[in-house]
């Protein structure tokens, strides 16, 4: 509880903080998910531009004419690759459970932004999981040998990146799943 502020829903908490149903210092009760839902549309709707990242060179693209100037986005990377998770320890159903519960909010204004761009559907799905799959699996793998496709890269790769990306697609599905019934 003490770093639910940044481990709890965090995109949704800078949308909408201060809010009543938020605490500055604990998880957020999901009774009030909800509300909080509909509340964190509400803020995406207002602001001037919201898009997903996800979508590639679209997203710099209209951002580029919304802002009426054209948008450089750099592909450096600045963070180090020197420690990698092992999925058999790190990524385990239960975390993949925990983990959407503390995102569920996340990833439902995650999607209404990209439903802003006409992904719906099937086409919402499919980049969901790919991203995430490959965010997972970028994270667990390691760095390839010179000339190889890298961790980001949409094909399977090796079985146990593979693996990996089955077990998050999986586990995306059943919290979009149970998300759908509440």
């Amino acid at each position: 509880p003490a770093v639910a502020a940044q481990v709890d829903n965090a995109a949704t908490r800078l949308l909408l903080t201060p809010h009543e149903l938020i605490p500055p210092d604990g998880f957020i009760a999901a009774d009030h998910v909800p509300r909080l839902l509909d509340d964190a549309r509400a803020a995406v709707d207002r602001l001037g531009h919201a898009d997903v990242i996800e979508r590639g060179e679209p997203c710099w693209t209209d951002l580029s004419a919304w802002l009426g100037v054209e948008v450089h986005v750099g592909h450096e990377r600045t963070t180090s690759d020197e420690r990698r998770l092992d999925p058999a320890i790190h990524f385990t159903a239960r975390g993949d459970d925990v983990l959407a519960a503390r995102s569920v909010l996340d990833a439902e204004v995650w999607r209404h932004a990209a439903r802003r761009h006409g992904l719906d559907g099937d086409a919402l799905d499919r980049l969901a999981d790919r991203t995430w799959s490959e965010r997972r699996a970028a994270a667990s793998t390691s760095d390839p040998a010179p000339g190889a496709p890298s961790g980001g890269a949409s094909g399977d790769g090796d079985t146990g990146r593979g693996a990996v990306r089955a077990r998050v697609a999986a586990a995306w599905r059943r919290a979009s799943r149970r998300r759908a019934d509440r």
